[in-house]
């Protein structure tokens, strides 16, 4: 008998004590069936995919809104396993497709029926969001945010997202958070952790989101200018005509650097951590920044010493000290 055809097998075994045969049934295997819809020009197709069957008796029926309409018939050809591939190609009217009209695809191999169903989704609105140089400086790791919003939760929650990191698909590092809802609006998010030492050789993020029943997703990236010059720093002391309180006195932490570069410069008191005050800071041409620390006692009297860090994404934090 042949394997492909028959769905039973008979063992027979012939013996002086006697004569025993078992039925064997072959397995049925079942196909993988998709549903994908793609516009071509102005004119939406909707595409069975039938995949992994074993015989070339299969037959798709489309239908619309549960009843019955015409559609081609699949072609179908065979893998190198042996197994058989199949699809149907359906063209959709616009109208019917904006109005959420209801599609299904259902294929019968074996007696068995699969059924797929697809209509058009609500559009989403991806954005990704770069890590903060805080973070990169205080905690040594890049956190990118990839957030999903859409008025419908199905669709928002039916999205498969997946990242890429200088061109190359990833998978450490990534952690998809609940979905959230606020009003008539769903959001989804999917973060990426790349710590410090990984992140100074990353020059391009990528998030792609696919909507369920898509064959198109949706991209978004970010690349990253990296190879920062260490920049420098100073600490001045702002003149008392210029203070505006009596009694403070201001600190200026000016940073100045060869190149263009985000920078997070930080005000350190003493040495406690928890007096840490800081801002991230752009700096564009000329290529300085500054930032403030206001200090409650005139400097004869100000106690401990002020410093001010400043770090660049590829750089080691420059830090200048002002004297007790």
């Amino acid at each position: 008998m042949s394997g492909k055809t028959s769905k039973t097998f008979t063992c027979s075994v012939e013996h002086p004590g006697g004569e025993k045969t078992a039925d064997i049934k072959k397995p049925v295997l079942l196909p993988t069936v998709s549903l994908l819809s793609a516009p071509i020009g102005t004119t939406q197709y909707l595409m069975c995919m039938i995949e992994h069957f074993a015989t070339t008796n299969v037959t798709v029926t489309w239908k619309k809104n549960d009843k019955e309409v015409e559609g081609p018939t699949p072609t179908v050809g065979q893998q190198q396993s042996g197994l058989f591939s199949a699809s149907s190609l359906l063209k959709v009217i616009n109208t019917d497709w904006n109005n959420k009209v209801q599609y299904s695809c259902v294929v019968q191999d074996q007696e068995q029926n699969i059924t797929k169903t697809i209509s058009k989704t609500e559009p989403l609105t991806v954005t990704l969001n770069p890590p903060s140089v805080k973070e990169v400086f205080l905690d040594n790791q890049a956190v990118l945010d990839c957030v999903i919003t859409g008025t419908d939760k199905d669709t928002v929650s039916g999205t498969t997202i997946t990242w890429q990191v200088n061109g190359q698909a990833t998978t450490n590092g990534i952690h998809l958070k609940p979905i959230e809802s606020k009003g008539n609006l769903n959001s989804r998010v999917s973060t990426l952790t790349i710590d410090q030492p990984k992140w100074t050789n990353v020059t391009k993020v990528q998030c792609s989101v696919m909507k369920s029943g898509e064959v198109t997703p949706v991209i978004q990236d970010l690349s990253f200018t990296k190879g920062c010059r260490a920049p420098s720093v100073s600490v001045h002391l702002l003149p008392e005509e210029d203070t505006k309180e009596e009694g403070e006195v201001t600190l200026v932490c000016l940073v100045v650097s060869p190149s263009l570069c985000d920078v997070y410069i930080m005000w350190k008191v003493g040495r406690a951590a928890s007096t840490r005050r800081g801002s991230p800071a752009v700096l564009r041409k000329p290529r300085k920044a500054t930032t403030l620390l206001p200090a409650s006692s005139p400097p004869p009297r100000m106690s401990g010493r002020q410093t001010c860090i400043s770090h660049a994404p590829s750089s080691t934090p420059a830090r200048t000290t002002t004297p007790h």
